[in-house]
């Protein structure tokens, strides 16, 4: 299940971190969901008699377990691994029912046709977006109890 997106999908923003063993392309990612992007993932997320949820999400993994094969050091960021979060949230997102949607969005971001660098950028991308959109807003407002 091929997809492809286009590089320009891929980041509006650049996001500094303390590691100085990264790219700044890597911490790239979307401030806001393009449209072909969204368009794309609809597009799956309707079209279950072609692409059912079971087979989308056992793509998602595909891409996943070729992601935590990967020996790139983009895999990493600092001491987060883009392999383990996004298959954290795969797993986790069954909770909420947006296992479907998760799937999705990471099945559209690998494309098993593309040169390994080009799936990397796209992968962590996915993941670095996820990160900062959805699950740091989550705790910013958390302060740790004495």
């Amino acid at each position: 299940m091929a997809h492809n997106r286009q590089d320009s999908d891929l980041s509006d923003i650049s996001m500094q971190t303390a590691s100085d063993h990264t790219s700044s392309s890597q911490h790239s990612c979307d401030s806001a969901v393009s449209a072909d992007f969204a368009a794309e993932v609809e597009a799956l997320l309707d079209d279950e008699t072609d692409h059912p949820t079971v087979t989308v999400v056992r793509e998602a993994r595909k891409a996943i377990e070729w992601l935590e094969k990967t020996e790139d050091p983009r895999r990493h960021l600092d001491k987060l691994d883009y392999a383990e979060l996004l298959h954290a949230l795969l797993e986790c997102s069954e909770l909420c029912g947006g296992k479907r949607y998760t799937a999705c969005a990471i099945v559209i971001y690998y494309d098993e046709s593309a040169k390994d660098d080009k799936n990397i950028e796209r992968l962590t991308s996915l993941g670095l977006a996820w990160l900062s959109h959805l699950l740091y807003p989550c705790t910013s407002g958390h302060s740790p109890t004495q």
